[in-house]
């Protein structure tokens, strides 16, 4: 006897790897919150070194994750190199993760055309970025010193960076009168 043999359309296909890929993906930890502890993660930067999370742990932090042909991820890495240079000192970190790095001298031509001052960090495919539960750029994480997200954004708007400098703010008074 043979055995039957069925065809599937592409768009039948697409759907159910879609599918697939949702029930894999709710096996996991889900998005990132407020509230969450993040685990270690080491990215490469455009400088070609390495920027390990856990060099950082008990200093607050903010990530972005940015593509290169996003207007909105553009104006808040600005703005977010901006408030680094502001808010900077031995209890801050501010770092950039370009989500599309392919082109590498595309990148590094941007981030200097754009005059950026924090560290650019490369996340190829968005690795990270996915593991996080991001489905669009720009993203933003503000890490309090505990180690924990306190902030998790998605999509920009100027009154979102107003929000992001305002908890930074507070997070390292706090860190800077607390016990840590």
């Amino acid at each position: 006897m043979h055995g039957i043999r069925k065809r599937i359309s592409l768009p039948a296909a697409l759907a159910l790897a879609a599918l697939v890929a949702g029930l894999l993906a709710a096996c996991g930890s889900g998005p990132l919150s407020p509230g969450d502890e993040l685990r270690d993660f080491r990215l490469e930067t455009l400088d070609r070194s390495r920027f390990y999370y856990a060099d950082h742990r008990g200093r607050v932090g903010v990530i972005l994750f940015w593509s290169t042909i996003c207007q909105g991820c553009k104006e808040e890495l600005a703005a977010l190199s901006e408030m680094a240079g502001e808010l900077s000192g031995p209890g801050l970190w501010v770092a950039a993760a370009c989500v599309d790095p392919a082109d590498r001298a595309g990148v590094e031509s941007l981030v200097r055309d754009m005059g950026v001052r924090i560290p650019v960090l490369l996340d190829p495919g968005g690795k990270l970025f996915s593991q996080w539960g991001f489905k669009e750029v720009p993203a933003t994480v503000i890490i309090a010193a505990d180690g924990r997200a306190d902030l998790v954004r998605q999509g920009y708007d100027p009154a979102v960076m107003k929000q992001i400098r305002a908890r930074t703010q507070n997070l390292l008074e706090d860190r800077n009168q607390g016990p840590l």
